[in-house]
């Protein structure tokens, strides 16, 4: 069995902004560790949550999920919320399911050479 760590948020802030890091896959398996990031990072009231998908390695329909709840949260608080750093997998994963109004950036292009 391995000892690596396949989900992990790191919480950075910046005056009353945080970026939520992800690190590893974002699916079922991560839903336990990203509730308590997210209610840790909401509890403090921020005005804005940038998610930050440059370290993920997987999102699956369980983590855009997820990231589809911790919009509304903050929505709910009056919060900007944008996700950045998104690769051409997870930009493939909105397009298909409908969902590029989730992030707050342009989508990578997606298209094979």
């Amino acid at each position: 069995m391995s000892d690596t760590v396949s989900f992990a948020v790191t919480a950075a802030w910046s005056g009353t902004d945080v970026v939520l890091a992800v690190a590893g896959e974002l699916d079922l398996a991560a839903s336990a560790a990203w509730d308590a990031s997210v209610d840790e990072a909401l509890g403090q009231v921020p005005s804005s949550v940038t998610v930050d998908l440059a370290a993920t390695t997987f999102v699956d329909s369980s983590g855009l999920r997820l990231l589809l709840m911790l919009r509304h949260r903050a929505a709910d608080a009056g919060t900007t919320f944008t996700v950045t750093n998104i690769s051409p997998a997870v930009a493939r994963l909105l397009e298909v399911t409908g969902l590029t109004d989730l992030v707050g950036e342009s989508l990578p292009d997606i298209t094979a050479p």
